[in-house]
């Protein structure tokens, strides 16, 4: 396989990585089929990281992605709409669907799936089933969902970005395109709703819809006085309810359910063989990179009961900047990346923010090691410079031999593979300062490389890289992400001379955690997209055009979790039974924002496969932060032990 063309062999299951890999710009014209088993991809130039895709990687292509050609479609049903024993074998988009519907939306004794016998690789291209912006209550019975090319299950309404306020009346953002409904506040007059920070997701009024254009939406009183440009509001009038019981959800390189509801109940249903999260609750105020896509209410009484997870989120995360698919079933709130950001300018791409007052003792380093710290590039960019951080004080005399480098990530984001570039220092010498142990701007200077070629990157995960021969202790500082160590993964050096990163690392066990410690290294680049950033004044970044729809537009802004505010009310996760698969390293449940939290009598169950290199510890069966009022006792866990529990 070369950089500039990729055959993909036909597979039943396949990454949907292909940001990751690079694999996304190939034009629709230059898909051609070579033979039955084959599709040849072209692009206009090389990539680095597409040209080191392994032959025999499998990726995930949909030739439909969400086409409004759903199969059975609800519009502003009022009352019952019923579906009974229904079949659903193909459909370039998504399956059953109701949109601004008021009342009960029932599904009961149906499929979406593949017909028997065929070789299709999925049913529907899209969700399997949708609602959107209900009122009332939905319903799912003793039915199946599956093979589908994105959520099997979603019900949601959205929050409503605003981009200009004056007294009453208020411009917004319009997102639509394929599978939303556009220009959706002139469906909510007369509705109630909440005006939310997109900063914190704190509430700061309240108000009610009197009319609305495609672009404008007027309320029946002044817009509170704490809502600031790019904050947002949500319909209280159009939520639903949610019922699951019997139902299968699998078999998808997608995720299970996706929920935004008040009053959710999912008991006696399996979810298996699902790459991504099998039941996720995912809303606030961020984009589609992030994987929120505005999506709300933030849902309160909810019971998980007596369901049977089995191989479900395979994979760590979509990309490297999702704040989703962390464990089978997850629960969190987002807010934007930069709290309330827009979009300008340049910037950088740090392993990790200097603060001295937070900073760890100094390391000695090893000759020859490689250290490496992930970091994530939440937009296209162009990479000019390779920078560390060297701080004043004595332990950081004059030393040789300092290489960085930038490199791939793996798949799962958590190793570094090929190098894409590097930068090195034939001399370090200490700055003529004066070290301060505390305060906001540490005393230091950024040294600073031109790589050799600047190099054009996607969004996704990569590494920054370091190594030299000799010197004195360094000092280190904490690092948000992954932390590794190589140790004689480097070559020459010595008297000076900076030592060789290798061009490829290996993806295997010969890598070992550091403590979440390395040096502040960072990568320089300017923006080949806008994207989010502090205190920006431009609107949040977005996407247009998706899908042919040239006048669709979706926030894509990226986000991280809440993390000092409960969003979530309510929640029970109890006798359950998770398996996962062999060699596995994510929770099986992961939950955050919470403000009474039951986790008790599930059995999670971790395969055989542990022992292995690649994964030296037991990971957490549990991740719980921000949350209040919790009972996470009597559960079973593969270990033979208590359940890990990481809070």
């Amino acid at each position: 396989m070369d950089n500039t063309t990729a055959a993909v062999a036909v597979g039943a299951r396949a990454t949907r990585q292909l940001k990751r890999l690079n694999l996304e710009g190939f034009s629709s014209t230059s898909v051609n089929r070579t033979d039955k088993n084959s599709v040849t991809l072209k692009y206009d130039g090389p990539d680095p990281v597409r040209g080191a895709v392994a032959t025999g990687t499998r990726v995930f292509l949909k030739h439909f992605a969400n086409t409004q050609s759903w199969a059975v479609y609800g519009w502003k049903i009022q009352g019952h709409f019923t579906l009974q024993g229904v079949s659903l074998w193909a459909c370039g988009g998504m399956g059953l669907r109701c949109d601004f519907c008021d009342g009960v939306f029932r599904i009961e004794s149906s499929t979406v799936g593949k017909r028997p016998g065929t070789v299709r690789p999925m049913s529907t291209t899209a969700d399997a089933s949708h609602a959107m912006h209900h009122r009332g209550a939905v319903e799912l019975v003793d039915s199946r969902f599956e093979w589908q090319g994105d959520d099997g299950f979603n019900v949601h309404g959205n929050f409503i970005v605003l981009s200009a306020i004056n007294g009453n009346q208020a411009t917004y953002i319009n997102e639509g395109g394929a599978g939303w409904v556009g220009s959706s506040p002139t469906m909510m007059v007369g509705d109630a709703v909440e005006f939310y920070s997109r900063g914190n997701l704190g509430v700061l009024g309240h108000g009610t819809i009197t009319s609305a254009t495609n672009s404008t939406v007027t309320f029946a009183s002044a817009i509170p006085p704490g809502v600031a440009l790019y904050d947002m509001f949500l319909s209280t009038t159009r939520v639903s309810s949610l019922t699951a019981t019997g139902c299968f959800f699998g078999n998808s390189n997608a995720r299970g359910m996706v929920i935004s509801a008040i009053g959710v109940t999912i008991t006696n249903s399996t979810f298996a063989n699902l790459t991504l999260t099998a039941v996720l609750f995912a809303e606030g105020g961020c984009g589609a990179e992030a994987g929120d896509y505005t999506e709300g209410p933030f849902s309160s009484n909810v019971l998980i009961q007596n369901n049977r997870f089995v191989d479900a989120n395979t994979i760590d995360q979509e990309s490297s900047t999702a704040i989703n698919n962390h464990g089978m079933i997850q629960v969190c709130a987002c807010v934007p990346l930069n709290s309330v950001c827009g979009r300008s300018g340049s910037g950088v791409a740090a392993t990790a923010i200097w603060n001295p007052s937070a900073r760890s003792a100094d390391k000695a380093p090893i000759s020859g090691a490689v250290y490496a710290a992930s970091v994530a590039l939440p937009g296209a960019v162009h990479v000019t410079h390779l920078e560390y951080f060297l701080p004043c004080g004595p332990s950081n005399g004059g030393s040789g031999g300092f290489t960085v480098g930038l490199y791939g990530a793996t798949d799962d984001g958590v190793r570094p593979t090929l190098r894409l570039g590097q930068a090195r220092f034939d001399m370090i010498h200490r700055p003529s300062c004066t070290d301060s142990p505390t305060g906001p701007t540490p005393n230091g200077t950024w040294v600073t490389a031109a790589l050799p070629t600047p190099i054009d990157l996607a969004t996704g995960s990569y590494f920054l890289a370091s190594t030299w021969d000799h010197g004195a202790p360094w000092r280190t500082v904490p690092v948000p992400g992954v932390s590794l160590i190589l140790r004689n993964g480097a070559g020459g050096g010595g008297g000076g001379t900076p030592a060789t990163l290798p061009s490829m690392l290996p993806n295997d066990g010969q890598w070992s955690k550091t403590g979440q410690w390395t040096l502040p290294l960072r990568a320089v680049w300017t923006p080949l997209t806008p994207w989010c950033e502090l205190n920006a004044t431009q609107t949040p970044y977005e996407f247009r055009g998706e899908n042919g729809h040239q006048n669709a537009i979706r926030i894509t802004e990226l986000g991280q979790f809440a993390v000092d505010r409960m969003m979530y009310r309510n929640v029970t996760v109890q006798r359950n039974t998770f398996e996962s698969p062999p060699e596995w390293v994510n929770p099986f449940v992961h939950v955050g924002s919470v403000d009474g939290l039951t986790i008790v009598g599930n059995t999670m169950n971790r395969r055989k496969g542990l022992a292995s290199p690649s994964v030296p510890a037991l990971p957490a069966d549990i991740v719980m932060y921000s949350s209040a009022h919790q009972d996470l006792g009597h559960n079973a866990c593969a270990n033979e032990q208590s359940c890990i529990i990481k809070d």
